[in-house]
């Protein structure tokens, strides 16, 4: 087998939001600032990240969360 093309992947940063994370996180621009953010649900809430992993905002479902949230981006506007 020839990796020689393989992409090399590293950690770039580690977050630890103090919930168990319920689905895989989508990845978006959330802010408006053209960088690609993180949108993941934990247990009962619904968490943004920056680019950095940095908290943009949390937002209690009140209820259990177990999917993996969707974003809709419009085209000239911040999902």
């Amino acid at each position: 087998m020839n990796t020689s093309h393989a992409p090399v992947i590293s950690q770039r940063w580690i977050t630890d939001c103090n919930m168990v994370m319920q689905g895989s996180a989508v990845a978006a621009d959330l802010n408006g600032d053209g960088n690609a953010g993180f949108l993941t649900a934990a247990y009962q809430s619904l968490i943004a990240l920056d680019g950095a992993g940095n908290e943009l905002w949390r937002f209690s479902t009140n209820r259990r969360y177990m999917t993996c949230p969707a974003v809709l981006e419009r085209p000239g506007e911040t999902a």
